[in-house]
């Protein structure tokens, strides 16, 4: 707006405050006297000055007690009736519609019975209290904290706090969840008793109410916190939008979607109950018959629950809120006008934002003033995302095309989940035997979170493709950033190089193990693995290097096609399987054939496996100079990639160890690939076990184009900075492809040449992919250690995402701790008594790559230092 606009139009913007566009006509002074104005900062309301808000908290309260209680009654008739159908169908009693059709007669005949009866009770404690939570943690976070627009307007005094805040975080689904599952599973006894076939008199199993609390989990984050990161990407026209917004679309899809996946966990949970002498068999049979059915009932069921129930709570908490806040909204702006200005009454208390910002996140910053950004009169001409690159003292060079969508399917292939949890197994079953493999895969999965979050502040922090060794020179003391920076980084570059060579093995192990299948008098031999391993290097850097436009698009495509494939195994390996563990095999069944006399060590030796798979979380912060809004959506591709890797690799566990035949035969298998042979086991067919590989096979070759992917980036990034032999050659960036071509090239030698050396020495190529994890742990540990040490001073508090001090500091020690227990046990034997071809040589590989490094570092060391010594000041 010019210095000469004769009116300010200001909105409270309804996407960050959930309230209407409240338009108010106000004559405004020079724009010059507004800004001189908006920095007293004694002028502002009281609501500025503090950053505790309680002012009318206890109506706040009511309101959402309130909106809740009306979300609870409407929805609970219809609950009632739909979830004592289910039960009843589950049990045979009667059929969906004979059920739901008595219990619609009751409520129409006698509603006064129904509405007073303990199942509709049970149901509308239950919803209630689920939103009177979320309600409740959505008024406690905006007391404490108030979002603002930008950093401008905090800095203006432009503190536009909303009393009807929402949140999708940690604590809503932690504070909802708990609310939802204590109460969810009393009601779950409770129905399952009075509709169910057992008797009353017979508890519910454990392992039932295990099912239900994970079916609700899941349920509960489809309902609280998903529709709030959907509904921005919803791809709605502006003619839909005049009927439905995106926030009322998330709210319905989100909540139905996930009971294709849940269904089958109610299912069994019933079934446990309703049948506890049945077999394995006889239980997945009647989950895959009842699935349609009952996932059609719950959708039914979700829609009016989460999905018009949270419409009307928001809907209703909104309006609520609406008219006081904004009468008291009103008054604090003229109260203020008239006792700044009371010959100017028309003063509007809002200056006028001198810069814009559009839907692809483009920040327009004026020259003049680009000192309040730290920035010079030529850097206020980049967009946000280039501004935030230049000032970690690097300029855009890549080009920023990884959609939301495809960053989360790179994550979910980098970690390569389920894909890889088969490919351990008889190193696994012989450390602890099945229970181990679930219970393991559980406790990795839980550590690796902590790890997950950590990653995710230092990425939402320092958004630069270095990853770690950037992260470290940004937070650690002068004298130590160099020598820090420096190990990270090349612990970084080795570590990626080595999972890549390790996961393009695999690859082509695969591809070997389904030639066998067909020709069983082949023996497979080193030199033939050899041949495919650099055949599937060469096809898969040729697409890195040549496909990158199409790089997203694969992962998009790799998101959805592993959640398919995952489906399509587990449930073929479960229903053809002539034959399935019992319960207590798969969970109780205590195997160690190590040769460790501790069981503990033994059990810790297999958990390698799992962290392998769950392994590269911080393979999308190395790409973060090629994506959108870095600081938000790596942070949230890494959280959901955790959140898929759980429920994808848990239940593919659990229907392998049911569905094997003999574990014996596993690591004896003529294939390769002890998976390959569970296939042919439960399906007792060639043709079948070649379909389920195959399927395998074309789920892993996005990893490791992910993989090289990221190992590409990685080593760009530190030649950039100068630790690299010949940097200049390996830091330029291709000007046709747009990308570092020189880098890839050098990432494809390098795994060609750890190739001859398998061809060679199949032990010294085993020890260096062996390290792999280690090497990794290594460079997460430097920066996380450090980050703890200096007392996390160094973090971004603005960053979007950001713990705070005291949740940070516990999640960091966690992680240290998780670290370095894996360090120091990874590293021991997997096998005893210690042979040559047995032994563990993580130890010996780290310690020679630390004697290369340290050789280099006295070489490049202080012009390393320099460098980013220059950088950090900058940043």
């Amino acid at each position: 707006m010019s210095p000469q606009s004769p009116e300010v139009r200001p909105s409270i913007h309804p996407t960050s405050h959930n309230l209407p566009d409240l338009q108010l006509d106000i004559v405004s002074a020079p724009v010059t006297k507004m800004r001189d104005w908006a920095q007293d900062k004694s002028s502002l309301p009281n609501l500025a000055k503090s950053s505790w808000n309680t002012k009318n908290l206890g109506s706040r309260i009511a309101s959402d007690a309130i909106a809740a209680g009306s979300a609870g009654i409407l929805v609970a008739p219809i609950i009632t009736i739909i979830d004592k159908a289910i039960i009843e169908n589950a049990s045979n009693k009667a059929t969906i519609t004979q059920s739901a059709s008595a219990s619609l007669k009751a409520l129409l005949l006698r509603p006064h019975a129904f509405l007073f009866s303990r199942p509709f009770g049970l149901i509308f404690m239950l919803y209630t209290g689920t939103y009177f939570s979320a309600n409740s943690l959505d008024t406690i976070t905006s007391t404490v904290t108030r979002p603002l627009a930008s950093s401008r307007q905090a800095s203006e005094g432009q503190d536009h706090y909303s009393a009807a805040h929402t949140t999708s975080g940690t604590a809503k689904f932690a504070a909802t969840s708990a609310t939802n599952l204590s109460l969810c599973v009393y009601k779950d006894n409770q129905f399952t008793k009075l509709f169910g076939s057992g008797t009353s008199a017979r508890p519910v199993p454990g392992i039932s109410l295990g099912l239900f609390a994970v079916r609700d989990m899941m349920t509960i984050f489809a309902s609280f916190n998903m529709p709030a990161i959907i509904a921005p990407r919803l791809p709605l026209t502006d003619s839909m939008k005049q009927y439905v917004s995106q926030a009322s679309a998330a709210q319905f899809l989100a909540p139905a979607a996930v009971q294709v996946v849940s269904t089958p966990l109610h299912l069994l949970g019933l079934d446990l109950y309703n049948r506890p002498g049945a077999t394995q068999a006889e239980r997945v049979a009647k989950v895959v018959r009842d699935w349609g059915t009952s996932c059609a009932a719950r959708m039914c069921r979700i829609i009016p629950a989460f999905g018009v129930g949270g419409v009307v709570n928001s809907t209703d908490r909104n309006r609520s809120l609406l008219c006081g806040w904004t009468c008291i909204a009103c008054w604090n702006c003229a109260r203020v006008t008239i006792e700044k200005h009371p010959e100017e009454t028309t003063l509007h208390p809002f200056p006028a934002p001198t810069g814009t910002m559009d839907s692809k996140n483009k920040q327009e910053v004026n020259v003049a003033d680009s000192s309040e950004y730290g920035t010079s009169g030529k850097e206020a001409n980049l967009d946000a995302d280039e501004l935030r690159l230049a000032q970690m003292g690097h300029k855009q060079e890549l080009t920023r095309h990884f959609s939301i969508m495809s960053l989360i399917g790179l994550a979910s292939t980098t970690t390569i989940s389920w894909t890889g949890l088969g490919l351990g197994l008889v190193t696994e079953i012989n450390a602890g035997g099945p229970g181990a493999v679930i219970y393991g895969f559980i406790l990795v999965w839980i550590l690796q979170c902590f790890l997950g979050a950590s990653l995710a502040e230092f990425v939402s922090s320092f958004p630069v493709e270095g990853g770690m060794y950037h992260w470290i020179a940004a937070i650690a003391p002068r004298k130590a950033t160099g020598v820090l920076s420096f190990y990270t980084g090349w612990f970084t570059v080795a570590g990626w190089i080595f999972t890549t060579a390790s996961t393009n093995l695999i690859y082509a192990q695969n591809l070997m193990a389904m030639i066998a299948l067909y020709h069983t008098d082949l023996t497979i031999t080193t030199w033939q693995t050899f041949v495919v391993y650099q055949g599937l290097n060469l096809l898969t850097a040729g697409i890195v290097m040549f496909g990158n436009r199409i790089i997203p698009g694969i992962n998009r495509f790799s998101l959805f096609y592993l959640q398919v494939a995952f489906l399509v195994i587990m449930i073929t390996v479960a229903a053809a399987a002539p034959s399935h563990r019992d319960a207590t095999f798969v969970f109780r069944t205590w195997i160690n054939n190590t040769g460790w006399r501790n069981n503990a060590i033994a059990f810790i030796t297999g958990l390698v496996n799992p962290l392998y798979s769950l392994g590269g979380l911080d393979g999308v912060t190395h790409i973060t100079e090629e994506m959108p809004r870095p600081s938000r959506n790596a942070p949230l591709a890494i959280a959901i990639t955790l959140a898929i890797a759980f429920v994808t690799g848990l239940a593919y566990l659990v229907a392998l160890m049911f569905s094997v035949q003999d574990y014996a035969a596993l690591a004896q298998t003529r294939t390769g690939v002890p998976l390959v042979e569970l296939f042919l086991q439960a399906t007792q067919t060639r043709g079948a076990a070649f379909a389920l590989t195959f399927i395998l096979w074309i789920a892993l070759g996005p990893c490791v184009v992910s993989s090289q992917l990221s190992s590409g980036r990685v080593l760009w990034a530190f030649a950039r900075d100068g630790a690299m032999p010949w940097s200049r050659t390996w830091s330029r960036v291709s000007s046709r492809q747009h990308m570092p071509l020189n880098a890839q090239l050098l990432v494809t030698a390098l795994m060609a040449a750890l190739g001859c050396l398998y061809l060679g020495s199949s032990t010294a190529f085993n020890s260096l992919l062996g390290s792999a994890v280690t090497i990794n742990n290594l460079a997460y540990l430097v920066p996380i250690l450090t980050n703890v040490l200096t007392r996390r001073k160094g973090l971004s508090p603005t960053a979007a995402f950001n713990m705070g001090f005291v949740k940070g500091m516990v999640v960091n020690c966690i992680t240290v701790v998780w670290l370095i227990f894996a360090i120091v046990f990874f590293s021991f034997p997997y096998y005893r008594p210690v042979e040559v071809t047995n032994m563990n040589y993580t130890c010996v590989v780290v310690g020679g790559l630390i004697i290369l490094l340290t050789g280099w570092w006295v070489y490049v060391g202080k012009r390393y230092t320099r460098g980013m010594l220059e950088r950090a000041k900058e940043e």
